[in-house]
């Protein structure tokens, strides 16, 4: 819960109260997007009208431990950029291998720009 608390804190203090700032989840090593699942639905009901992203990569679960490193960071850099809420950037919130995915992606791309990144 203290994670939580923290990430909600972390929202709070980067977002325009009448326009929040978009979310991205990036799961870690050996999960699927179910695991955050219930934080997306902590989030959207925490703070109406966000728009919460929880991103898959390829189809979670033993893939991620498999997948050249590379790849899920192209991968996760596709969803981001296909998404149109998400052009003006978005603030992460990753497990795990999620951060090293994002770590990634903000030295290859970070476009759209990742504004606040909480790992955990």
């Amino acid at each position: 819960m203290r994670f939580a608390a923290a990430t909600f804190l972390v929202l709070l203090v980067v977002a325009d109260a009448q326009n929040w700032r978009p979310v991205v989840l990036m799961h870690g090593l050996t999960a699927s997007k179910q695991v955050l699942e219930p934080l997306r639905e902590k989030i959207e009901k925490t703070f109406p009208g966000i728009y919460v992203k929880n991103v898959e990569i390829d189809n979670g679960g033993e893939s991620s431990l498999f997948t050249f490193m590379g790849d899920q960071v192209a991968e996760f850099a596709k969803h981001v950029q296909e998404d149109p809420k998400l052009q003006k950037g978005f603030n992460a919130v990753v497990h795990f291998q999620g951060g090293l995915i994002l770590a990634g992606y903000i030295s290859r791309y970070n476009s759209p720009k990742v504004h606040n990144l909480v790992t955990w």
